[in-house]
């Protein structure tokens, strides 16, 4: 807990709780998302990623940052949302990233607002389609994020 105390300082406003369950917690400010283990009764940092070097550091505005976590806590999809659309300097990238590792993989440049995405139950799969595109759906599995595109009938 002490670095995330130090991290503190990173942040124009406080740590938020974007996701948790038994076991994880998710925390981010405009900065960086943080996932901390409580399992074993003692918080250690098991993850982090940089939200300013992917371009979705929007906390507040006219664009947010959105995350969509895997049911596991293991995965989590981030982008760039606007209340019309996004200004050119806000990143329109979709990124599949493993907490754990850090590993980041873009998946798409799609504005959060302009999709419908689910992931399976346990977290082996994420899709997504846009609403502006209704017709086609992307789906991938997660231990090789290659995304294959599916037609609606």
């Amino acid at each position: 807990m002490t670095q995330i105390r130090q991290n503190n300082q990173l942040g124009a406003v406080g740590w938020q709780t974007i996701y948790s369950n038994d076991n994880k917690i998710a925390i981010y400010t405009y900065t960086h998302l943080l996932a901390i283990d409580v399992s074993k009764g003692k918080e250690s940092l098991y993850g982090a990623i940089d939200l300013q070097e992917l371009g979705t550091n929007y906390i507040q505005g006219d664009v947010i940052t959105c995350f969509s976590f895997s049911p596991n806590g293991e995965h989590v999809v981030i982008n760039n949302a606007g209340t019309s659309s996004l200004p050119e300097n806000a990143m329109k990238c979709m990124y599949l990233c493993a907490v754990r590792s850090g590993s980041v993989k873009k998946i798409g440049q799609e504005d959060y607002h302009n999709i419908v995405d689910a992931w399976s139950d346990n977290g082996s799969y994420y899709a997504y389609a846009t609403k502006k595109d209704g017709e086609k759906i992307y789906i991938s599995y997660i231990q090789q994020p290659k995304f294959s595109q599916m037609q609606y009938l």
